[in-house]
């Protein structure tokens, strides 16, 4: 028997070690050069959400309210962020990183042509997940002891339940990665999806304050009973089994992993030039009039993935209905300039900027790495008579049509909620394509010169 035969019919590999460890082992070895820009997902974000929302807002709300779900907001929300978090680390795992391991980077077919098998490959990722997972949850919830939120040592529990939730939501993503040929899907995913369930299961509000028939949809959605059961756990107001079914039964998946997991026959070919990697700097002042070059043939690729393009105008809808609904009963009317108005109306000028600026930041940052480093599109840009300034120019000024369609919508879907109440409200929309160009500039010069 041949070594590769012995090797098809091995369970395990050298010393009794299973082989999936080391797909494992890849990943591990992955993020010990890149675990730094994780800092932000395990740490930052939790002590900011919890002090502006947990403190900022919650004092507010306490004030108007006293209390939320009977006990103060601060203590409401950080359980349900917990278990929020977990679902955005799992889904963010199992998108770019599966396919960048299918189609870019071809990471998957390298594992295969060791004696790895698709099942191995499969359990390495995800037990790789799991682990982020697990360090994700456990700083959390110090972070969360160091607030004063922990109120039971049934805390502990919450953990392995957070971990649990986040490979809910990795598993089945994973094979709905494997199966597409662009990352299209991704964004109608994050803003028909996961948007959503981060707003309306419960995390930042009691779910009675929603309408019935929303109320009714909202128990429906897998993210709901995993806020309600670390919601229990970490307050100590236990009602484990109703939950933790819920729980399992949404983590179960079939016995030998997502059919959309294997790997498809073909993929496409990315050669990588020998070109010196780009730095987008803008080294002049303007560019030229061939940077319109650059912005008609984004908007070209925009015609086949519209829907990408499009799924952006729903997630003011998305934030807007939310605080509509769910927050602006429990915080009351605010005071400005000596007048009272409704939060909704007070807060939503404040999500428009907000929006512009994350908008010209996912721009900038996630879209102009991603042609820089992984398609090498800037590459073949400079063959032609374009130069970096065009470019960055041409980059900069999609940017600004995209983020001034974004605001646009913002402010007809503010309208259409009542939530304009000055006919100066139109001077947002230049002040947010100020906000937008700010970032998208700073944002397009910090990616160029980003590593990973």
């Amino acid at each position: 028997m041949s070594a590769i035969d012995a090797a098809s019919v091995l369970p395990e590999g050298h010393g009794g070690t299973p082989r999936w460890l080391r797909s494992m082992a890849y990943w591990s070895y992955q993020y010990k050069r890149t675990w730094l820009g994780s800092v932000t997902t395990s740490f930052l974000y939790p002590v900011l959400y919890l002090a502006a929302m947990g403190i900022g807002l919650g004092s507010l709300m306490n004030t108007h309210s006293h209390s939320v779900g009977g006990v103060p907001y601060l203590d409401f929300l950080a359980p349900g962020l917990l278990a929020a978090t977990t679902m955005q680390v799992g889904s963010n795992e199992s998108m770019y990183p599966v396919m960048g391991a299918i189609k870019w980077l071809r990471t998957y077919f390298a594992m295969l042509a060791t004696p790895l098998t698709v099942l191995d490959v499969l359990l390495g990722h995800m037990a790789w997940i799991a682990v982020r997972l697990s360090t994700v949850s456990v700083i959390y919830l110090g972070i969360m002891a160091a607030f004063g939120t922990v109120h039971s040592g049934l805390a502990l529990l919450a953990v392995p339940a957070a971990v649990v939730s986040g490979l809910a939501f990795a598993t089945p993503i994973a094979a709905f990665a494997a199966t597409q040929k662009n990352d299209t899907g991704f964004a109608t995913l994050y803003r028909f999806g996961l948007i959503p369930l981060f707003l309306f299961s419960g995390t930042f509000f009691p779910i009675s304050q929603l309408p019935g028939w929303l109320q009714a949809l909202a128990r429906a959605t897998p993210l709901y009973h995993r806020v309600a059961l670390c919601r229990a756990l970490v307050l100590g107001h236990v009602q484990v089994w109703p939950e933790l079914r819920h729980l399992l039964g949404g983590a179960c998946g079939p016995r030998n992993g997502p059919r959309g997991c294997e790997l498809p026959a073909a993929v496409d070919h990315m050669t990588s030039s020998g070109l010196e990697t780009l730095r987008i700097t803008p080294i002049g002042l303007l560019g030229t009039r061939r940077a319109r070059r650059l912005v008609e043939r984004n908007i070209t690729v925009y015609r086949r993935g519209w829907i990408f393009f499009v799924s952006g105008f729903f997630e003011p809808f998305f934030y807007l209905l939310s605080i509509g609904v769910g927050l602006n009963r429990l915080v009351g009317p605010r005071s400005v300039g000596g007048h009272m108005v409704a939060y909704t109306v007070y807060v939503a000028p404040a999500l428009l900027a907000s929006s512009a600026m994350n908008g010209a930041i996912f721009d900038s940052t996630f879209n102009v790495f991603f042609k820089l480093k992984i398609t090498k599109t800037y590459d073949a840009v400079l063959s032609t008579p374009l130069g970096p300034s065009d470019v960055a120019l041409g980059e900069l000024t999609w940017s600004l049509m995209r983020g001034s369609a974004y605001s646009a919508a913002f402010l007809v879907v503010m309208a259409a909620f009542g939530y304009v109440v000055s006919s100066w409200a139109v001077l947002c929309y230049p002040a947010a394509m100020l906000v937008s160009f700010a970032f998208a500039a700073c944002g397009m010069a910090a990616t160029s010169y980003m590593r990973s």
